[in-house]
């Protein structure tokens, strides 16, 4: 199995130039500590502090690294954040990529979505450091590209247009974060299921498109799956609130 640090290295090829060459680095075994290390370190404090309260001081003592040794890595908190959701973008959508079959390519292209709505919809300190994510320009952008890149590999080519394309794939990401944050805000008043149904909607009608006619079987295999297994990122599982 590829290690995390190869994962994010190419997952990180078309994106920001300072995570590229932080991996870099560590692959060249150019510094000290390691960029998994970091990561996971990060992830931890970010959940269990928040991503606002957890400071580079807290993570270069959990991990027992000088700070030059980070800064070597990581430009600054915002560039671990970054890394971090590529990771976690790259779980999700290898775990997508499990359900591929000739009958249910739909599943596979909605999979990412559901999992980080059911997730944030499960867990008040997940969807607070999606939220965070989403709100944070530069980690927003990084997987946007990435989303780009998935539904181009999923039949949704653009037609006409490049800059419309994107300009609707920005919208449609910029939704589910706003969704992700009604999930952290309204303390499980919604759940994720409603929201897969509005942003299903959303979709199509962006795209102009009519909603699937086994869109209910669809749905219905993703709960399944998703509501099937514990959620572990990183390794972690992840207590269900």
């Amino acid at each position: 199995m590829n290690s995390l640090l190869e994962l994010v290295q190419i997952k990180l090829c078309i994106g920001d130039d300072n995570v590229k060459e932080a991996v870099s680095k560590v692959k060249n075994k150019k510094c000290e500590t390691s960029f998994e290390k970091v990561i996971d370190i990060a992830f931890n404090l970010f959940l269990e502090n928040g991503y606002d309260d957890t400071t580079i001081r807290m993570i270069i003592d959990e991990a027992g690294i000088h700070i030059g040794s980070l800064y070597y890595i990581f430009p600054n908190k915002e560039s671990i954040l970054k890394a971090l959701m590529i990771t976690i973008y790259d779980m999700i959508h290898r775990k997508a990529r499990t359900l591929q079959t000739e009958a249910n390519d739909l599943a596979v292209l909605l999979y990412p979505t559901a999992s980080i709505l059911y997730m944030a919809d499960k867990s008040d300190k997940i969807s607070r450091l999606f939220y965070k994510a989403y709100s944070t320009w530069s980690v927003f952008d990084e997987m946007l590209k990435y989303s780009r890149s998935w539904a181009l590999n999923h039949k949704l080519s653009p037609e006409g247009d490049i800059r419309e394309y994107n300009s609707k794939l920005l919208f449609i990401l910029g939704g589910l974060g706003n969704m992700v944050g009604d999930l952290y805000h309204t303390n499980g008043k919604t759940d994720y299921r409603e929201k897969l149904d509005q942003f299903i909607d959303v979709c199509c009608r962006i795209f102009d498109m009519a909603v699937p006619e086994n869109i209910q079987e669809t749905k219905n295999l993703l709960y399944d799956v998703l509501e099937s297994e514990r959620i572990t990122i990183l390794g972690r599982q992840i207590d269900i609130e």
